[in-house]
């Protein structure tokens, strides 16, 4: 099972990174964001996926509310800059 925080890739295209979403429709579709490693212009990739495409891969998994420097982010709530996680190595 899919979890926030793993570090998964999708099976179709090879992309790689970690769970930073979960979405649920009425429809019965769930889908998976995958945020991966910071690129050579500072920017993070991301893409949706659903979820039958996503595997998980070795990796630690990301402890939620926690930022770069160790701090809790869930003190200033609502969603977080990119540069807050620690980058994907």
């Amino acid at each position: 099972m899919i979890e926030l925080g793993m570090r998964a890739k999708d099976l179709m295209t090879g992309f790689r990174g970690t769970v930073y979403g979960i979405s649920d429709y009425l429809t019965g579709c769930r889908v998976i964001l995958l945020v991966g490693k910071v690129d050579k212009d500072g920017k993070w990739p991301s893409e949706w996926f659903d979820e039958d495409r996503v595997v998980p891969t070795k990796g630690k998994k990301l402890k939620i509310g926690v930022n770069a420097k160790g701090g809790d982010t869930k003190a200033i709530g609502g969603p977080h800059r990119a540069d807050e996680f620690a980058p994907i190595k």
